[in-house]
Parts: structure tokens; C-alpha cells; sequence
């Protein structure tokens, strides 16, 4: 999803499951991310190439 934030639209990636959230939006030619919640979303999705991949990741990095 997209959200307006400040100056700049952010996307914004929820785990709806554990409340866990990432936001990333572009400054300056990097990218910039902030994460809140139970588990490091955007570490998940960093280490993923793949859908499947992802979807693996994000189950093992939800707390039990």
C-alpha cells in the first residue's frame, strides 16, 4: 500500500498477523526504511528473490 508522509509517499508493507510493518520511500537517490512491530519485516524481505521465498520467511520471523 502507499501512504502520504510528510513530504513523500511511502510504501508500506503490514504483517496483518503479527502487527509487524516496514515503510520504505526514496530520498536522494537510497532508499530509506523504518520498521516497527514484533519482528524485522524488511530484513525478510531483503533476503528474498522470490514469492515463495518471502512467504518462508516471513513465517519463520513471526514470533511464536
Amino acid at each position: 500500500m502507499k501512504l502520504r508522509a510528510d513530504r513523500h509517499d511511502e510504501d508500506v508493507l503490514v504483517d496483518a498477523e503479527t502487527g509487524a510493518w516496514a515503510a520504505l520511500h526514496q530520498e536522494e537517490g537510497r532508499w530509506i526504511v523504518r520498521e516497527g512491530g514484533p519482528s524485522r519485516l524488511w530484513a525478510a524481505v531483503e533476503g528474498c528473490s522470490t514469492a515463495g521465498c518471502l512467504l518462508v520467511a516471513l513465517q519463520w520471523r513471526r514470533p511464536r
